[in-house]
């Protein structure tokens, strides 16, 4: 919740229901009807998914990953201290984490997990800890795209 509340642009409303979920954090991780709440209450008055994303729910949230591997970059770029940097390597790992414990599609989420273990598309040498390469930083986008269309 805070990699995204770092990385999605501050323009989005979804930052409300970001807040939202941090603070309830305890209650959300019990009872999935206090996320849907959430949601309903501080989430966008159309349902419907977007043209760009006919296919549903794991086109948008691939979507979001996408925008939010952008987003590092940028905030990292922002950020005013080395304590503030977001280093890409863990943000691959929280990517990794979230997706080997929450992505429906199941062939989706076998063959990321088997792809990230391997260290395809160079994962392991492209992404560090560095707090301050922007180069390294921008492999994060470019390595999640590469992972996601091979």
């Amino acid at each position: 919740v805070d990699l995204l509340d770092s990385a999605l642009p501050f323009t989005w409303r979804i930052h409300k229901a970001l807040d939202r979920i941090t603070d309830d954090i305890d209650d959300v991780v019990q009872d999935e009807k206090r996320l849907v709440a959430i949601m309903d209450e501080t989430g966008p008055s159309n349902k419907q998914w977007s043209a760009g994303c006919p296919r549903g729910y794991t086109c948008g949230l691939w979507q979001l990953f996408h925008i939010m591997a952008v987003g590092v970059v940028e905030w990292n770029q922002l950020a005013t201290s080395e304590g503030g940097i977001l280093p890409v390597n863990d943000v691959a790992d929280t990517l990794h984490n979230y997706i080997s414990e929450f992505f429906a599609c199941d062939v989706c989420r076998k063959n990321f997990i088997k792809e990230y273990d391997r260290c395809d598309q160079e994962r392991c040498t492209r992404l560090g800890s560095s707090t301050t390469d922007v180069q390294e930083w921008k492999q994060l986008p470019l390595w999640l795209w590469e992972h996601h269309n091979a």
